[in-house]
């Protein structure tokens, strides 16, 4: 049985889990203080908007999330944690939001306070059990359960990347401190570009990031990098690109790069007696062991123009930093 809507519950301890009934949803946890509902209008978007957010740590980016997504939202629903008032939120109005690059929620039209004491005790009625039949019900969350199992980004996953990131602190200070989470389909094979430059080598230096999905491109990054030489560029660029990638969420990642030196240092086939070159390699190498499959592969410059640009582009700023 394939399900074509479904809700995802959210709570502020920010665990999500995905329904297909609105009365179940907030039964099955237990009606807490505070939550929200956030109905989609496919199955497979409300999964991917709960493994997303499992990842964030603030409610905050968690309503980023659901502006980047909130075209396949059809309504929200939200109790407050303050007053316990239910609240039904304007998609439309989200929707301008986007447009107008507004990212906060609380700015959403709210209907008045009559209207609010009904859609309350509209979902106080849905408690009730109607003419839907029971077992029925339970089959279609046993089946939802079952397929978030499948593919729910584990917790030890986050904690683990959280001790990689205290682990090597050093090698993070100048990656990216705003990078935006977009959606992202756990099955699917990502690939990867990257590419760094230097100005003087070492010089003015900048690390460029392409990343695809079947062949489209769904995200750069062009990041300075401070004085550097061109093998660290390089190396930092792809170190950057797998963060950011297991940050995503993403289990299948092929990494591009037009250097041999550090492809053929990533596939074991050369030993770097430069104690930083393989300081960066071991720290990659540990990030990459929380992906379910990496590869890396060599191509040549001709065939990295995006991510060469992009690091060139990153290079350039950090000169006009420096002046």
């Amino acid at each position: 049985m394939k399900l074509k809507s479904a809700i995802v519950f959210l709570d502020y301890s920010l665990k999500p889990r995905v329904f297909q009934l609105e009365r179940y949803a907030i039964k099955k946890l237990e009606k807490p203080d505070g939550y929200k509902l956030i109905y989609f209008k496919e199955f497979e978007k409300a999964q991917q908007f709960a493994i997303q957010a499992q990842q964030l740590l603030e409610f905050k980016q968690v309503e980023n999330l659901q502006q980047m997504m909130i075209s396949d939202i059809s309504l929200i629903r939200e109790r407050s944690q303050k007053d316990g008032q239910i609240r039904e939120i304007s998609v439309q109005q989200q929707q301008q939001n986007v447009f107008d690059k507004t990212y906060n929620v609380e700015n959403t039209t709210i209907q008045n306070s009559q209207f609010k004491y009904k859609q309350e005790n509209k979902i106080v009625n849905q408690y009730k059990f109607d003419d839907i039949n029971q077992n029925d019900c339970y089959s279609i969350l046993d089946e939802i359960e079952d397929q978030m199992k499948k593919i729910q980004i584990s917790r030890q996953r986050l904690v683990k990347l959280e001790q990689l990131d205290q682990q090597f602190e050093n090698l993070l200070y100048y990656y990216p401190k705003s990078l935006e989470i977009i959606p992202i389909q756990p099955q699917n094979l990502y690939t990867l570009y990257f590419d760094g430059a230097s100005k003087s080598n070492p010089g003015p230096a900048g690390a460029g990031i392409a990343l695809f999905d079947k062949m489209k491109l769904i995200k750069e990054i062009t990041q300075p990098l401070g004085k550097q030489t061109n093998n660290v560029a390089e190396f930092l660029a792809l170190f950057f690109g797998i963060r950011y990638t297991l940050n995503l969420g993403i289990n299948y990642l092929e990494c591009f790069g037009d250097s041999k030196l550090i492809i053929d240092g990533m596939n074991n086939k050369l030993n770097y007696k430069q104690k930083h070159l393989e300081d960066i390699r071991v720290a990659i190498c540990d990030y990459a062991q929380l992906f379910k499959k990496v590869k890396y592969t060599h191509i040549s410059r001709d065939h990295n123009e995006i991510a060469d640009k992009l690091a060139s582009t990153a290079a350039q700023l950090q000169k006009k930093n420096e002046l």
